[in-house]
């Protein structure tokens, strides 16, 4: 059944992997099965909480004012816990896989992933266990592509170039693209960056949104095709869009505006569909062969923290007036899914597993709204019984019989 599944997934930010196919800093990306993979700016499966020989650790009391990381750090809310485990009121450095790549050592990796139980046959226990699907059985076929943007601040060089190793341990080296020499920051890198048509809080939109030191020269490689064509590999032809002409080239592609393909947001609160008695959102853009009846294929697209509703790009570009539905607005896979036959699916509003508590707001998952790579959800945040990796799932459902 697995095998036979034509999904592909990306996550344009941060953090989880889904079934078949990944992602964004890889951290829960060996979760699922994987035939194909994208990830870009991403580090190692379970990196985040990962503590390394010789590394040094923090007091849980410390903050980002005192150390070198990423905010928020906050009381040890950012690193709940260590494997193995931290002494007594001590925990790791936040972002040390970003911001310290050379600490990570790929082997003591390795066998982190292989100390994590491995699903059976059993479907029942791979959907709702802390359990991994065997990544010596499922990896090998798999084309990975990871991208890192030369100038990106936040993602430190290095950083996916260990996620890329960790890959390799499992993957033949053929079968992984590092593309880690655009200069661009974090981001999927798409056309209409880096010409300067777009600004925001007084910058060039690239810099303002994506982690990025200095001026990208541009103009960067689609991301969105370039992923697609590795991922497929030679076999498998990748048609070129439909419109691929200056005026695309040069601003915010709105092939949403097409009457020919569907593009639509779903809430879904039924009481058989809802997970944990939560209710399920998500985007899909559903190209016009698809809702005709053609066989299609599916790509997950994760979004990053604070993005949808929260990205600035429809608050620059479109004046506030869509702000929840700014990724249907900017997508550049849309106009390859359009020429490819391809259902793309977009997860929004990771649930916060500290809702309705008074430390909602904090950790990764808190005011940040990010997908889990922290460890937020608990222990079995990178397995297939994790809390998001589970909500990933359902979204993939319900879409699917939509």
């Amino acid at each position: 059944e697995k095998n036979e599944n034509h999904i592909t997934s990306c996550a344009t930010s941060h953090y989880v992997s889904v079934r078949v196919c990944v992602v964004l800093y890889c951290v829960l990306c060996v979760a699922v099965v994987l035939l194909l993979l994208l990830s870009c700016s991403s580090q190692p499966y379970g990196c985040s909480v990962v503590r390394f020989s010789n590394e040094s650790l923090v007091s849980r009391e410390s903050s980002c004012k005192h150390l070198d990381c990423a905010p928020p750090y906050t009381a040890g809310w950012a690193v709940p816990f260590c494997r193995p485990p931290c002494p007594v009121n001590l925990t790791l450095r936040y972002d040390h896989c970003k911001f310290f790549p050379e600490d990570v050592k790929i082997d003591e990796l390795k066998a982190q992933v292989e100390s994590t139980p491995i699903c059976n046959n059993s479907v029942a226990q791979s959907k709702t266990q802390d359990c991994i699907d065997d990544p010596n059985a499922n990896l090998f076929k798999t084309r990975a592509y990871l991208f890192r943007g030369a100038l990106d601040d936040g993602y430190r060089e290095g950083s996916v170039g260990n996620a890329a190793a960790l890959f390799g341990r499992y993957i033949p080296k053929e079968q992984i693209l590092l593309h880690n020499t655009m200069k661009i920051g974090h981001a999927t890198p798409m056309l209409w960056m880096c010409r300067g048509n777009l600004w925001y809080d007084g910058r060039p939109m690239d810099q303002a949104v994506g982690h990025q030191h200095g001026h990208c020269p541009g103009p960067p490689t689609d991301g969105a095709g370039e992923c697609l064509r590795w991922v497929w590999g030679e076999e498998t032809e990748v048609r070129e869009p439909y419109y691929w002409n200056k005026w695309y080239q040069t601003k915010i592609p709105t092939d949403w505006l097409s009457q020919y393909h569907l593009h639509t947001r779903f809430e879904i609160s039924s009481e058989d569909a809802k997970l944990d008695g939560r209710s399920l959102e998500f985007y899909m853009h559903i190209p016009r062969d698809c809702r005709k009846g053609f066989s299609c294929r599916v790509h997950i697209v994760l979004y990053g923290c604070h993005d949808a509703p929260h990205n600035p790009l429809s608050h620059a570009y479109w004046g506030g007036l869509a702000p929840k539905d700014s990724r249907l607005l900017t997508s550049n896979f849309h106009v390859w899914a359009a020429s490819n036959r391809i259902v793309v699916v977009y997860p929004i509003s990771p649930f916060n597993p500290r809702q309705g508590t008074e430390n909602e707001h904090l950790g990764a998952t808190g005011d940040k709204a990010c997908w889990d790579g922290y460890g937020d959800a608990g222990e079995n945040f990178a397995t297939q019984g994790g809390l998001h990796i589970r909500q990933i799932r359902r979204t993939l459902e319900l879409a699917m019989r939509t």
